[in-house]
């Protein structure tokens, strides 16, 4: 479907039939045709509120970077995934012979710690079989926690056995990878869900700018004699407008003109609205491990130090969402034989860096070392890399 003004096809003489002509503009996700309009705009709040939820799902697909993903699986995919689910299901389908990435739910039983041990898996907003009818979802799949193996169990003839049973056996094992850590109920919270309040308030604060942006303007009254006169000034200052808007500095009126201004909003109170509107947004950015500037407390520059402790909250939430995707990649890697890896895009802000100096955290270390000793492991076992 054609993504382009048909008019192009027009000016350079081409043919365009009925077909081309419907589909020729803009389609939006109700499959209505979009003609944008110079002179019309949009400020509805769920306009804005759209164009505010596009960017938080931007924002969040872009934090990380994964590599060595299976075939058929793209990072985006699974970011997207993650975001409206907050949980899926990494494992081998053997019906259509290919790794999957799906939302799950709860099959028979779960653990002594409420964690569920078997699942089903569900299709995202697509079909549960293909066109030969083999089924894309699985039912039954065991959902593994634990590492395959313990270094101290390596010199253990009857435990390597095991290990290779069970490494062999894989295919029927699925790992769990979550957005963001669980708290009681085994369904962490979804970021499509969390986000509305915020992007809500977003939205409502814009709509608030945009009418103070429009009280704040000096509107000029003109007194007219009569309908001729009137009509004579609105062809005049249309004209006036237009020199502005091309950049021209000077432009003459016929007769005398009486200006009345009026305004009812002091223009000062925008910066104010701005900063709220800037604060709100900060703090939804917070929710999401974005690096931001913080909530704006106060006009003064701030100190190093509380600009740290602005940041910290995101760091924090940023290095959860890391650290509960290098655990589930660990584990695939065990018991696939695969190389997979979720890193960070950005480097360790001041924040963390100044908590790893001090030894409380080292979420980039701790987890290389980790893996090393994981993938070392392996190579023992002569698993495939």
């Amino acid at each position: 479907m054609p993504m382009i003004d048909g008019s192009m096809f027009a000016a350079a003489g081409l043919p365009i039939g009925q077909k081309a002509l419907k589909y020729s503009n803009t389609i939006d996700q109700h499959g209505n045709a979009v003609r944008p309009s110079k002179l019309g705009v949009n400020l509805k709040y769920e306009s804005i509120y759209e164009s505010l939820a596009i960017q938080d799902i931007r924002e969040f697909i872009e934090r990380y970077q994964w590599v060595n993903v299976p075939r058929g699986l793209k990072p985006a995919l699974m970011e997207r995934i993650l975001y409206f689910r907050g949980k899926a299901l990494l494992y081998y389908n053997k019906e259509v012979e290919k790794f999957q990435f799906l939302p799950y739910s709860l099959n028979k039983t779960i653990d002594e710690y409420g964690r569920y041990t078997r699942a089903n898996t569900h299709p995202f907003i697509g079909v549960s079989s293909d066109d030969e009818g083999k089924s894309l979802i699985t039912s039954d799949i065991e959902i593994v926690y634990d590492d395959l193996w313990l270094e101290a169990e390596l010199g253990d003839p009857e435990t390597i056995q095991r290990i290779k049973t069970e490494w062999e056996s894989g295919d029927d094992k699925g790992i769990a990878i979550y957005d963001s850590s669980l708290i009681l109920s085994q369904q962490p919270p979804i970021r499509a869900i969390t986000a509305q309040p915020m992007l809500s308030s977003l939205a409502t604060c814009y709509q608030i700018i945009n009418t103070a942006m429009f009280s704040a303007a000096d509107y000029n009254l003109i007194n007219t004699q009569n309908e001729s006169e009137y009509q004579s000034l609105q062809a005049q200052l249309g004209s006036i407008n237009e020199n502005i808007l091309r950049g021209e500095r000077f432009g003459a009126v016929l007769g005398t003109i009486k200006l009345e201004s009026l305004r009812t909003t002091n223009a000062s109170q925008l910066q104010d609205l701005w900063e709220t509107f800037n604060s709100l947004d900060n703090f939804r950015k917070s929710t999401l491990g974005v690096a931001n500037s913080g909530v704006f407390n106060k006009k003064e520059r701030m100190l190093q130090q509380e600009q740290q402790l602005n940041g910290s909250n995101a760091d924090d939430i940023y290095m959860n969402g890391l650290m509960e995707r290098q655990t589930a990649c660990l584990l695939f890697n065990q018991y696939y034989g695969a190389n997979m890896w979720c890193m960070s895009k950005r480097e360790p802000t001041n924040t963390e860096m100044g908590k790893n100096m001090q030894g409380d955290t080292d979420d980039y270390g701790t987890q290389e070392k980790e893996g090393t000793t994981m993938y070392q492991a392996t190579e023992q076992e002569g698993g495939a890399q």
